[in-house]
């Protein structure tokens, strides 16, 4: 329930323009096709419209007449006609209605008063939380970003597009070479995927120590250098450990040696001198915050994707999230699956309303390693269900020589085992191990981090 408005009057709503909708639904029900585009029944103040709006909309789906009788008739079956006024109230709203025909105008109204109810309660929780000095200041602000954002879902139309924009939208976009597709800088991979693209949830699974962190940074590093904003959340890692990682791969530098500098050779010290500056002009941020819920994480998404970031000026153009189980839940009462479900759930909401693709590395269950083909599946994700369903592109990375030293060793496949928007297949990787880094099969000679000319797009 929303905390009680503490003001003087009550709270925005029009009950002449409820009772109108409800008589204008009663006595032209083909206007709920139309009203449903963008009302819900909870958007009227008065509990007993919202009963009998659900009952009119449940007939008008199974395509039985809608009036005074039969909406009577669907409360009484849904236990609800009591509460709803009886059969006298319908009358009285089928009395109310000045204009039938004008039924979406009314509904409009109905919203109009709902979204403003919805500011003012969002604002009375913003300020009791704010007040709460038990909770961390980060969950206070991700709270008020969660319940404006929740608002404003409602205020905005749902984008909808006629089929011939959205085909000419896209031919251009093609026809110019403007792919809308972010590269990740892996050549066999981007043309397999034709780049991520805002909106999508990329599910990167492996084993442990199969790579699946070094994987995500080159990426990181290669969006990076390529001038788009990244924001990486790493729950596992210290941002200290992701640096030594990207530092080695740059320079190409094994990363122990990296480690203990005094090992190093004069012309591999000025190499990570020169990388280091280059580093320090990324637009690449990194969170090692633990205990990160997706609530939070959203905030912080939110934020990067207003704030300029690179030479382009622009915000985060990709966000990566190591590792999903790692995600702190909002519920800890609730069975594994079900959190999992949920935080999944939320890392698409965020993908679609911050309009940035987000890559999620995962954890494979053991049952890859039970087999005598240790190839991973698609049912080796954990908790696989949710993940797999809300996943636009899973892909899932092999090492044979992590099972056995003489299998192909330096190399790896990296299996896209779902692709909702194009074919599956598997991208040929080399593994330099020494420093963390994996290339392109048929481009190995190219050093780390390719631009976007070094790769021909």
């Amino acid at each position: 329930m929303p905390p009680q408005a503490q003001r003087d009057g009550s709270p925005p709503e029009d009950l002449e323009a409820e009772r109108s909708l409800i008589g204008g639904v009663l006595l032209q029900a083909s206007k709920l096709d139309d009203i449903g585009e963008f009302f819900r029944p909870e958007m009227f103040h008065r509990e007993r419209h919202a009963f009998i709006y659900r009952a009119a909309w449940a007939l008008y789906e199974r395509g039985r007449k809608v009036d005074t009788v039969t909406v009577a008739e669907q409360l009484q079956r849904d236990g609800k006609l009591d509460e709803a006024g009886g059969p006298a109230y319908l009358l009285d709203c089928l009395e109310a209605v000045p204009q039938a025909g004008h039924a979406v105008h009314y509904a409009q109204i109905v919203r109009d008063c709902a979204l403003r109810r919805a500011v003012l309660y969002a604002g009375l929780t913003m300020a009791q939380t704010a007040h709460d000095r038990t909770r961390d200041v980060s969950e206070v602000v991700a709270s008020a970003w969660d319940a404006l954002s929740q608002t404003s879902d409602d205020v905005h139309d749902d984008g909808a597009v006629s089929l011939d924009v959205a085909v000419r939208t896209a031919w251009e976009a093609f026809e110019t070479g403007q792919e809308p597709g972010l590269k990740t800088g892996f050549f066999d991979l981007d043309g397999l995927t034709h780049g991520l693209r805002p909106g999508q949830i990329v599910v990167l699974a492996a084993r442990p120590s199969m790579g699946k962190t070094a994987l995500a940074g080159n990426i990181a590093l290669n969006v990076a250098e390529a001038g788009d904003g990244v924001l990486l959340f790493s729950l596992e890692q210290s941002k200290e450990e992701i640096a030594v990682r990207m530092l080695s791969s740059l320079a190409a530098i094994d990363s122990h040696r990296i480690k203990e500098p005094g090992t190093l050779l004069e012309h591999e010290r000025e190499r990570i001198l020169q990388r280091n500056a280059q580093v320090q002009n990324l637009p690449l941020v990194i969170d090692d915050r633990p205990a990160a819920t997706t609530g939070r994480m959203g905030a912080i998404v939110r934020r990067y994707r207003r704030r300029r970031l690179g030479p382009t000026g622009d915000g985060v153009k990709l966000v990566i999230v190591d590792y999903l189980q790692l995600i702190e839940p909002e519920d800890r009462r609730v069975p594994r699956e079900q959190q999992v479900s949920t935080i999944s759930r939320q890392l698409k909401a965020i993908a679609r309303t911050a309009e940035v693709p987000i890559i999620v590395l995962a954890q494979l269950n053991r049952q890859s390693e039970m087999r005598e083909n240790k190839r991973p599946r698609l049912s080796d994700l954990r908790e696989s269900g949710a993940i797999e369903q809300d996943a636009d592109i899973v892909m899932l990375l092999h090492r044979p020589s992590f099972f056995d030293k003489g299998d192909r060793p330096g190399e790896a496949d990296l299996i896209i085992a779902k692709q909702r928007d194009g074919a599956t297949g598997t991208v040929p990787l080399t593994w330099a191990e020494n420093r963390t880094q994996f290339l392109d099969a048929s481009r190995a000679e190219e050093p780390a981090g390719y631009t976007e000319t070094d790769l021909g797009f």
